[in-house]
């Protein structure tokens, strides 16, 4: 997605990037900006992009990407098979397979080029489930629990029997309560 950006005397104008600048790097950036600190209590998954912002840097303060359904890395952007974002209705014409997209060439990410770099797949697909919980890693035991299980629930409610999903959501949410 594009970031526009504008500010006379800071940022280089007409300057084009292809690096990655996820939306949790908002944060920690304008905290900079701004000359403060982010919180100190909470784990911030963002960095720090004022170098980027500023054209002291090509590349920004990250090379990769963690997606609940996905890994982006330099130019690829690898989707698993059974991939769904959350808030968002599944497409259901889409066929369910791994994707694989060199953004580099193809921002639609039309061209899925999974059959012809297994490699790259390999090795997205590996990083992606190295540690899916890596966002709520310093969440208590119980927290991370309950997230697995809402996982599970959405994931199951995007394919299959919605009556008995609504029976587990029902049940999850006695076991919080209790």
């Amino acid at each position: 997605m594009a970031l526009y950006q504008s500010w006379p005397g800071k940022v280089p104008p007409g300057r084009v990037s292809d690096a990655i600048f996820a939306t949790l790097d908002f944060l920690p950036t304008f905290a900079s900006l701004a000359g403060a600190e982010v919180p100190g209590d909470r784990r911030i998954d963002g960095v720090d992009q004022t170098g980027l912002l500023f054209g002291k840097s090509e590349s920004g303060a990250r090379d990769s990407f963690f997606y609940v359904n996905g890994y982006r890395k330099g130019k690829w952007k690898y989707l698993a098979a059974d991939h769904c974002i959350y808030g968002y209705s599944r497409d259901t014409a889409r066929a369910i397979e791994e994707e694989l997209y060199d953004l580099s060439v193809d921002t639609g990410e039309s061209n899925n080029l999974a059959g012809e770099d297994p490699d790259v797949v390999a090795e997205l697909r590996a990083l992606m489930e190295k540690d899916p919980l890596q966002p709520i890693k310093n969440a208590s035991p119980e927290v991370q629990e309950i997230v697995k299980k809402v996982l599970k629930i959405e994931k199951d409610w995007l394919y299959s029997d919605r009556p008995r999903i609504a029976e587990d959501i029902l049940n999850l949410i006695k076991e919080v309560v209790q």
